[in-house]
């Protein structure tokens, strides 16, 4: 896939006249995520620092581009809560003796996490959401009554064929989480439909812009030319007169 220059599709934004945020509040990767998306659909994207100093990124397009971008966006699912990693969820507690519960709860929350970045590396997949439950452990039941742990996983996928199976999700969750069975783990695979892409991006000299944004630009550099052609021929008479007053 041909990259191109972030600076150039910020000049094309400025030249096409005022660009409009469509998505805000982003990390850093998502921000760049967003951009690749866009990007890849035709539009001509840039990211931003909302505020100065701060670690949160807003990504603009021009315009007139912003209802398609919008909607390009929602076809990839929304940015969503960030999965958190198990050395976070169990750096997170702030008892000072956490109950036994408590701890299986972070390690759970933790693992999910952990699932859910490996499912959302699959090439195809939009979201994956991975919830864990612990079942209840009364000492006083016997083993053979003992309830076991469940897992439910939702992956969405772009509309094409299947990332990964239902028993493959099985497999990979319940080999990561202790005293799960494969038959306890729910999976529901949801297709989503894909946004009509764009042509793409044209090239106007060293620009990058959307198809849509290439008549407007040339319409601006056709007039800043001619404005500066005609300031030339101004400048060069004012010279010549001031030459011909003096002589």
């Amino acid at each position: 896939m041909r990259r191109s220059n972030p600076k150039f599709y910020l000049t094309s934004l400025l030249l096409c006249g005022c660009s409009v945020p469509v998505a805000q509040g982003l990390e850093d990767q998502e921000a760049n995520q967003a951009v690749v998306t866009l990007q890849r659909g035709g539009i001509a994207a840039n990211k931003e620092p909302e505020r100065q100093g701060d670690n949160r990124f807003q990504v603009t397009v021009a315009r007139t581009e912003a209802s398609f971008a919008v909607a390009l966006l929602a076809e990839e699912g929304p940015a969503g809560r960030k999965s958190q990693s198990l050395l976070e969820s169990l750096n997170g507690t702030s008892a000072l003796i956490p109950s036994p519960r408590s701890e299986e709860a972070r390690l759970l929350a933790g693992t999910a996490g952990e699932l859910e970045r490996s499912l959302q590396a699959l090439d195809g997949v939009l979201s994956a959401r991975v919830h864990l439950a612990a079942a209840d452990r009364d000492p006083l039941r016997e083993p053979a009554d003992t309830p076991q742990n469940t897992a439910a996983v939702l992956i969405r996928y772009r509309d094409g064929q299947t990332p990964i199976s239902p028993l493959e999700v099985a497999r990979v969750v319940s080999g990561a989480v202790s005293g799960l069975s494969p038959e306890r783990v729910n999976v529901v695979l949801k297709s989503v439909a894909k946004v009509p892409s764009r042509s793409g991006l044209a090239r106007l000299g060293p620009l990058s812009v959307s198809q849509a944004s290439v008549a407007p630009l040339r319409w601006i550099l056709g007039t800043a030319l001619l404005t500066n052609v005609l300031l030339a021929f101004g400048l060069v008479w004012l010279w010549r007169r001031l030459r011909t007053s003096q002589s």
